[in-house]
């Protein structure tokens, strides 16, 4: 019977990679028609267009024989048996293989007297494509660990042979694909976890509705599985953030080298994708904590223009690129509320507004009356039918946008909207017609606004302010380390790298003075605290130069760190915060110098 249960399991997995596989191959033809006419403006410069044609001709063939396989595999989709849905996962995995080589093998187009600068332009597309295919392909690790390959080892053999930098950026492949196979095989793992467990609560409310007598004992594996995205979440937040982390850096870092024009366009289009990326893992983390009671919002007085002025600012910018007219109306008054979170359901709602309003206009009107402040968000778009109207507030549904567009959100802006309503009690409303738009209403408690609230200045940011001081970092990812060490150089910081705590003690000696500031993984290698080793620190350097870094999401494990004298930040960190913290810490270390016997 156990034997059976689990055999089905694997064929309904493989239904569920299968369909999901193909049903993004038309996402994927549109990316690369696009990538291949960013490729053919920036290599025209560096390499016949006829060349450069040839290879992109070659790689949307095989695309377009993807889709071609994908579309007749989606015809008939549940009539299909298990051996159909077999020769569909071979096939679908063939032609990843055989697209892989294609991009793959583009790297050629650089032998001879080609200028380096295009062999970079190719090599940088070809990572992006491995990072698209990495989260394509997270429901077939298979797939993946069989076309990778085909991806990185032409660019890898390249660059081997390549004098200068060609070691470096070699190694740089290597490293990166074991990252990339790594996290794919956990993301498979996960997923499947996460469907077996979804396929199992099937089954039991199968047998509740069969056996009345058992519906007490299913309800509560039900709401044993409903609590299992949160420690998914939990658990897999640290492995998620740290390749997330150090792209972030790494890109940030090369934005601050001189780029050629043609290469311009990809840095900017690679930031985009990791601002996605970034915002789908927030969004996603963000539910967790709704869902496990970890928001706990601050409420204070703010003026509306301190809270409306930045986001004013953005969708003039946003309406006036879509051709939309952009209506922004409110009073002089004070809203008692977590600034950070009402800002984040406005800005929500206006973005789901300016995402389906293709003519006419988004506007914000706030009026105040009987000590509230009422929000209207109005868009004169496509309009939500009624009987979807309960649907736009749930995980992951986007309406009028059957082929997930990416520039249309992921799904999730409205469902956090939701949770933030009823933290906040806002009284959310809705009211929409087809084709003629649609409105979102709430409420805030708020008074007349008669001496000015004070608001905090935002600092101004300069890497010059940093420039020079030294920093003692602790952190066990090799590929954080390093992208944290170019980071660091760029800003003229001296930084010392440390591993391990053993690895500080017998690098220690060699140190005649203490640095400037010390930065601490939370989670070191061979379950090392960085709490610990920050705490041994702090008579040295002091509470106020120690920061630590933690991809942790575990409640107990904040809240140990909340109640530490240090600072924290959570992984992924803005550059423009961490810089911040530098510049704060590094005043007090300029002028408070430790004693002689402190250094004892």
């Amino acid at each position: 019977m156990q034997n059976h249960f689990s055999h089905s399991i694997e064929n309904a997995w493989l239904r569920e990679s299968v369909k999901i596989r193909a049903l993004q191959t038309r996402s994927s033809l549109f990316s690369m028609f696009l990538i291949a006419l960013i490729m053919l403006f920036a290599l025209e410069q560096y390499i016949p267009v006829h060349i450069v044609l040839f290879w992109v001709s070659g790689i949307l063939l095989t695309v377009g024989w993807r889709y071609l396989i994908s579309a007749r595999i989606m015809k008939n989709f549940e009539r299909r048996g298990n051996g159909e849905i077999k020769a569909a996962d071979r096939n679908l995995r063939i032609c990843s293989v055989m697209t892989q080589l294609g991009v793959g093998l583009g790297v050629a187009l650089c032998w001879g007297e080609i200028p380096t600068d295009a062999a970079y332009i190719i090599t940088a597309a070809q990572l992006l494509h491995g990072m698209g295919c990495m989260i394509n392909l997270s429901y077939d690790y298979k797939s993946f660990k069989y076309s990778l390959p085909m991806l990185m080892i032409p660019p890898f053999i390249f660059w081997v042979v390549k004098e200068g930098q060609g070691s470096i950026i070699s190694a740089s492949i290597v490293l990166l694909s074991f990252m990339m196979l790594n996290l794919v095989k956990r993301s498979e793992a996960s997923l499947k976890d996460t469907f077996k467990m979804r396929f199992e609560n099937v089954r039991l409310l199968q047998q509740v509705e069969a056996e009345r007598a058992k519906t007490e004992e299913a309800l509560t594996v039900a709401q044993k599985a409903n609590q299992t995205r949160s420690f998914f979440m939990a658990a897999a937040s640290h492995d998620l953030r740290q390749p997330l982390f150090a792209l972030s850096i790494l890109t940030d870092t090369l934005g601050l080298q001189p780029l050629p024009d043609s290469a311009k366009l990809i840095f900017e289009k690679q930031k985009s994708s990791i601002a996605a990326l970034r915002s789908l893992f927030d969004n996603l983390l963000d539910l967790s904590k709704f869902d496990s009671g970890q928001i706990d919002p601050k409420i204070e007085s703010y003026s509306l223009e301190s809270i409306l002025s930045p986001i004013d600012e953005e969708f003039a910018v946003i309406c006036a690129n879509r051709g939309i007219s952009w209506t922004l109306k409110y009073p002089s008054v004070a809203v008692q509320t977590d600034r950070d979170l009402l800002q984040r359901v406005v800005r929500n709602l206006l973005t789901n507004a300016t995402n389906f309003t293709d003519e006419g206009g988004v506007s914000l009107n706030i009026i105040f009356r009987d000590d509230k402040a009422y929000f209207e968000v109005a868009d004169t778009g496509c309009g939500i039918a009624e009987a979807d109207q309960k649907r736009v507030f749930d995980d992951f549904v986007q309406l009028n946008n059957s082929n997930r567009l990416r520039t249309k959100g992921v799904g999730l802006g409205l469902a956090i909207t939701k949770h933030i309503n009823q933290l906040l009690g806002l009284k959310l409303n809705m009211s929409s017609k087809v084709n003629q738009g649609t409105k979102f209403s709430f409420e805030c408690p708020a008074s007349l606004l008669i001496k000015p609230v004070k608001e905090e200045k935002q600092p101004q940011i300069s890497t010059e302010m940093v420039s020079g001081l030294s920093v003692w970092i602790f952190e066990d990812e090799p590929l954080v380390r390093d992208a944290l060490r170019h980071q660091f150089q760029a800003w003229n910081c001296p930084a010392e790298m440390f591993e391990s705590r053993q690895d500080f003690m017998e690098k220690k000696g060699r140190f005649e003075n203490l640095p400037d500031l010390v930065i601490l993984d939370d989670m070191l290698s061979h379950d090392e605290s960085g709490l610990d080793l920050a705490e041994e620190l702090m008579p040295l350097i002091g509470a106020k130069r120690i920061l630590l870094m933690t991809g942790n999401s575990d409640p107990e494990r904040l809240q140990t760190l909340d109640s530490s004298p240090f600072i924290y930040a959570r992984k992924p960190i803005s550059l423009d915060w961490l810089i911040y913290w530098m510049m704060t810490a590094g005043r007090s270390a300029r002028i408070a110098q430790p004693e002689p016997s402190d250094q004892d």
